[in-house]
């Protein structure tokens, strides 16, 4: 599913639900609802990729952590679940990156690639 089903559903432009979506041009409330009806029945969801590129933002941080080992302590997995849910909260997803001597190519390539917003 993408903007270009989405328009032909809704009787608009492409342009016209990009506008709608991005809310950078302005879009009578008629059209706004109309598209948002096909929306909402298509369950369309914004490519991540796509936005990312169109808005600078990848809506991810990177928690960079030790190695499991064997596994991480209840200590450590809270800390990590309440990162997560802080994050959630402002509508950011978390990459988990390994550290350490082997991983630090893992976590340079986060940041290389703009994969995340700050880690």
């Amino acid at each position: 599913m993408n903007i270009g089903e989405i328009a032909k559903r809704a009787g608009v432009s492409r342009s016209t639900v990009s506008y709608a979506l991005s809310g950078k041009r302005p879009v009578s409330d008629d059209t706004r609802r109309r598209i948002q009806q096909v929306i909402d029945e298509l369950g369309y969801r914004p490519n991540a990729s796509a936005r990312a590129l169109a808005n600078g933002r990848t809506s991810t941080i990177g928690l960079v952590f030790p190695p499991a080992g064997n596994h991480y302590t209840g200590m450590q997995l809270d800390f990590i679940g309440s990162v997560v849910e802080a994050a959630a909260a402002y509508d950011y997803d978390v990459l988990l990156s390994p550290s350490g001597v082997d991983s630090d190519r893992s976590f340079q390539r986060l940041l290389a690639e703009r994969r995340v917003d700050g880690a």
